[in-house]
Parts: structure tokens; sequence; C-alpha cells
């Protein structure tokens, strides 16, 4: 098994206003329980941001029995454009709730989807019943109070009552919404739906920045592997950022000594996106892609996450042939071997915390170990 000396890691999050502190936070936390369960060290420096306002950047020196391993992991942040699509206040959210259910719900987009996955299929239901519970507790409740007062109370008196009342029930249900996991279901949903029918200037402009200081940032360092990690929403972002590297290929080939672009894809929600019939450049982008050979890429999705496709090929789902098939893999990170039984249960109720949870320790050594994948001494990709 090839041996890594020094390693380049640049995380793509997922559709989250929280930013690098939130996810150096996090990877601080659980690198320290990783620790514990694998006998390792693995030492991490402050986090501080680069000569680019959108990438930030901490030194970890990961230590076992055997070897020393240095990687520079580099946060491409992207939170800033995310609280502005965010959509705070209720007739905002209730506005997105509305659009992602007319791309995915009315259109008939889930009829595609619950051919690959039941679990996905339901997640995407879960905000849209939501939405037509409240309207029905909204106009139920005031017509039960009606059919009760209509004898006693003058009829436009309570007419006008009646109504306010559904008015204050429905709001209040859509800021209770705010408030559960359901709001975040609903934004990253929603804003696939926007990404559907392209991306915006800004984002596009954002994307191909990280691609030129990724480019600089490998030339300069020229690490022994460099890692292209994202999340969630993020894996949507990761094919235009992939394509951007792939045009500029010939300015880090050489450079380092394996100059394959290593991706790996957790949780990945593409389809959202690329199972849109209409959506050709998103389609585009996948096809150059798959035609490119200097490419490794790993796949992780499990089951037990309602937001992803697990083991789903997103390339032959969108009717792109593979060339190089050997280099993708669309794998399963085996959660339920990685943690004791009662934790297990307890995480997998947690369907929040099941979709972050590639990013977090486990119980036992061996299977998926997200800290050894990004700061250990093997290749990822081998």
């Amino acid at each position: 098994m090839q041996e890594v000396k020094k390693r380049s890691v640049f995380y793509l999050s997922g559709y989250d206003p929280r930013g690098a502190r939130h996810y150096y936070n996090l990877y601080k936390k659980e690198a320290k329980k990783q620790e514990k369960v694998d006998g390792t060290s693995i030492e991490i420096s402050k986090k501080r941001r680069l000569y680019s306002k959108h990438i930030y950047r901490w030194e970890i020196i990961y230590q076992d029995s055997c070897t020393t391993t240095l990687t520079d992991y580099y946060f491409l942040s992207w939170d800033d454009y995310i609280r502005e699509k965010w959509g705070r206040g209720t007739w905002k959210y209730a506005k997105s709730l509305w659009e992602y259910s007319r791309l995915y719900i009315f259109r008939g987009l889930f009829l595609r989807y619950i051919k690959k996955t039941k679990e996905t299929t339901v997640t995407i239901f879960i905000p849209f019943l939501f939405l037509i519970a409240s309207l029905m507790f909204s106009i139920i409740f005031p017509i039960l109070i009606y059919n009760e007062l209509k004898d006693i109370v003058d009829f436009y008196l309570l007419f006008f009552t009646t109504s306010v009342i559904g008015f204050i029930v429905f709001v209040l249900s859509m800021r209770l919404s705010e408030r559960l996991p359901i709001s975040w279901l609903n934004r990253v949903f929603t804003f696939s739906a926007f990404l559907s029918k392209g991306f915006d200037e800004k984002l596009k402009e954002r994307i191909y920045g990280f691609s030129q200081d990724i480019v600089d940032i490998i030339r300069k360092s020229n690490p022994d592997e460099f890692v292209i990690v994202s999340h969630s929403v993020g894996t949507i972002l990761t094919i235009p950022l992939v394509e951007s590297l792939i045009e500029k290929y010939d300015s880090i080939s050489g450079e380092t000594t394996d100059t394959s672009i290593v991706i790996v894809t957790l949780g990945e929600c593409i389809p959202l996106v690329s199972g849109v019939p209409e959506n050709d450049d998103f389609k585009s982008m996948l096809r150059n892609i798959a035609t490119f050979k200097k490419i490794k890429w790993i796949d992780y999705t499990s089951k037990i996450d309602g937001a992803c496709f697990p083991g789903l090929n997103f390339f032959e789902d969108s009717d792109i042939e593979l060339p190089y098939k050997e280099n993708y893999q669309f794998i399963s990170p085996r959660f339920h071997t990685l943690y004791k039984k009662n934790h297990y249960l307890k995480i997998k109720r947690n369907k929040y915390q099941s979709h972050f949870l590639y990013l977090m320790a486990t119980d036992k050594k061996t299977g998926y170990n997200y800290f050894r994948m990004t700061a250990g001494p093997n290749k990822v990709c081998t």
C-alpha cells in the first residue's frame, strides 16, 4: 500500500450557513475521539485564512506506531453565499417549501427517485407533508370553532375572527417547522431545485476561483496526494469544480507524485440536480468528467442517511457511460459495523446526525474512518 508523507485535502461543505469555524471545531473534536479508538496521535494547528478570503487552512500531523503524515486541510468557504440564499422569515420559508414541492412533488420527479431509493423519496416528502398538514390544520381548526359558535356570534365577526385564527395557526406552524430538522431538509431540497435551473454567476465565480486556488496551492506545496472531499449539497458543486480542474490539469500534472484528481463524495445528493430532465448543462459537465482518465473517485453513501442516494452510480443514472469505470467506487461506509449496538441504534434514530456521520468518529478501529482517510499514511485510492 502506497504511503503518504504529505497530503492536501480540499473540503467543500454542504448547504450549511455555519462556516469554517464550525467545521474546524467539529474536525478537532471528533479527531480527539478517534485518537482514543485508534491509538494514534492527531495534532491539529490553529485555523487561519489564506490569501484568498474564501479559503481557510489548518495543518494536521497524524502519527501512528510507524509513520508520520502531514496534511494541509483547506476549507473552501461558501457559507456567505448560503446565508444570502437561506431565506429567513416565515413567508420566505413558506415560499421555499412551495418551490421545492413544485419541482420534486408536483412535477412527479419523486417517481424517478423512488425507483432508485425509497428512503430518499420518503425524505423528500417530509417537508411537503408538513406544509400540507399545516394548511389543513389552519383551515380545519377555524372551521371547528366556527361551527361551535355560529349560532351565538355574529356571522361577520365570527368569520373575521376564525380567519385570523387560521392565519395565526399557519404562521406558528411555519415558525415551528423552522426550528425542526424539517427546515434543514426543506432548505437542502429548495437549494437543489434552485441549482437544477443552473448555477448563477456569483456561484460560478466562487467555484472557478476555488479551482484556481487549488491549482496554485498544489503547484507550491507539491503533495504526494491531493484530495477533493465534499459532503451533501457540496457534492453537487463538486461537479463544476472538478470540470474546472480538468481544464487546468496541465498546470498541475507532473508537479506531484500522483497526478490523479482524487475525489471523495459523502452523502451525495447529485441526482436532485442531474435527475431534472432539462438540465443539459449539468449533464454535460458529468460527461466531460466521465471521459477524463486521471480521476479516482470514491462515493460513500448510507441507507440510514435519508438525504442521499445510497449506492447509486449517478453517472449511469444520467445515461452517461464511464469509460474508466474501474476508477469509480460507489460504496457504503457500513456504519452499522463501526459502532456499538446501542450507540448505533441511537444514531440511526437521529436522521440529522446520520447525515453528518461521515465526518465523525467511530467506536471501532476497522472500516470507514474519516480521519485516517483524510490525514493518515495511506493513499485514499491505490
